[in-house]
């Protein structure tokens, strides 16, 4: 693919926004930087039928403070200066996708490892301190066939951060996808049937799983049809399924801190990591903190911009490694929690393990 036809499809990603997408205005460094090395109390929620919700996109405003558990004065710094090996990302239906990530070979789950290849964002479920929720890393896919293969990276392939999990493995495969008018139609190798290790809310996070990275795939928030030979199939691992279903509410099923960079192993040089991610967080303060075993070597806050009320908002900031001794270090973005453990199940958070040159 050109470099023309490369920033064509980034601008498109761009424009063609969706109910949750949130865009920053900084294609040349998505394209500059894809070259580099990369290594919660919730609500239940209501299935239903509906069609596509379109918005508008929100950029995003940030403070980054970088300081020592010590409390000594932070390091200001740009948050989107293009240092070190932390790659840009802009997600279809969320946040922000990286256009070139390090992730599990598409032809593992029986797509074509040929052709022009799409980052896409692929659900995958985790533990948070109220329970099982959802959380999302990117994969790369087959450009001609990303519903697809996003689908089957969902089902197949194993997340590349050990904190994740899918159920879907040895339950069923993912046969075909398409877009049909105003549904997602899903067409399943055989009707699932729910493991008798699998809880309720473990089922119903596995359909949202799908539905959310369908819509990921596609960019678009169009309700999912579950198949079997091309007809509706009435349940789903003890789910009905019957009727088209719309996704659930983010702050229901979405892990309530989730980090889109760094990646999972990501090596990291020129003396400072870039991080970014989603949550929905007290007073949209983000906290964050860079560890070596269990000792805290840098910690500070960010703040997301948008509706942290009502879903996730999205976050950016920087943190310096310099000085750092080369090695394997634990970055965690987490929820705020004001009541310091008092009340609640205590902050969320998402970590990342980073090698530091």
């Amino acid at each position: 693919m050109t470099d023309s036809n490369d920033e064509r499809r980034l601008r498109g990603l761009l424009d063609d926004a969706v109910s949750d997408i949130e865009p920053r205005n900084a294609l040349d460094q998505i394209r500059a930087r894809t070259k580099e090395n990369q290594m919660t109390d919730r609500r239940p929620w209501i299935w239903g039928v509906g069609g596509a919700v379109v918005a508008t996109a929100a950029t995003v405003a940030l403070i980054a403070a970088v300081g020592t558990p010590g409390g000594d004065e932070a390091d200001k710094e740009d948050p989107v200066a293009p240092t070190g090996s932390v790659s840009e990302n802009v997600d279809p239906t969320t946040d922000v996708t990286p256009t070139e990530p390090d992730g599990p070979d598409p032809s593992e789950s029986g797509e074509p490892a040929t052709g022009e290849k799409q980052a896409v964002g692929v659900y995958y479920l985790g533990d948070t301190p109220s329970g099982a929720g959802l959380y999302r890393e990117f994969h790369q896919v087959p450009e001609e066939s990303a519903l697809l293969g996003a689908l089957r990276e969902a089902t197949v392939v194993e997340p590349a951060d050990p904190d994740y999990r899918t159920p879907w493995l040895g339950v069923m495969t993912i046969d075909s996808a398409e877009v049909d008018g105003d549904v997602l139609r899903i067409g399943l190798s055989d009707v699932a049937e729910r493991p008798a290790r699998m809880t309720d809310r473990e089922a119903e996070l596995a359909i949202q799983q799908l539905i959310y990275t369908a819509q990921a795939a596609v960019q678009q928030r169009l309700p999912v049809q579950f198949e079997v030979s091309g007809n509706p199939v009435a349940e789903t691992l003890g789910v009905p399924t019957s009727e088209p279903l719309t996704q659930a509410a983010e702050l229901d099923v979405l892990a309530l801190v989730s980090l889109t960079t760094p990646a999972e192993g990501q090596t990291v040089s020129g003396g400072r990591l870039e991080f970014s991610g989603r949550a929905s967080s007290f007073e949209a303060t983000v906290p964050w903190q860079l560890r070596q075993g269990d000792e805290v070597i840098r910690r500070g806050s960010v703040m997301s911009s948008g509706d942290w009320m009502t879903r996730l908002a999205a976050f950016e900031g920087a943190v310096s490694v310099a000085g750092l001794t080369p090695g394997t270090y634990t970055f965690a973005a987490m929820t705020d929690d004001p009541s310091g453990g008092a009340e609640g199940n205590g902050p969320s958070e998402d970590t990342r393990t980073i090698v530091v040159k």
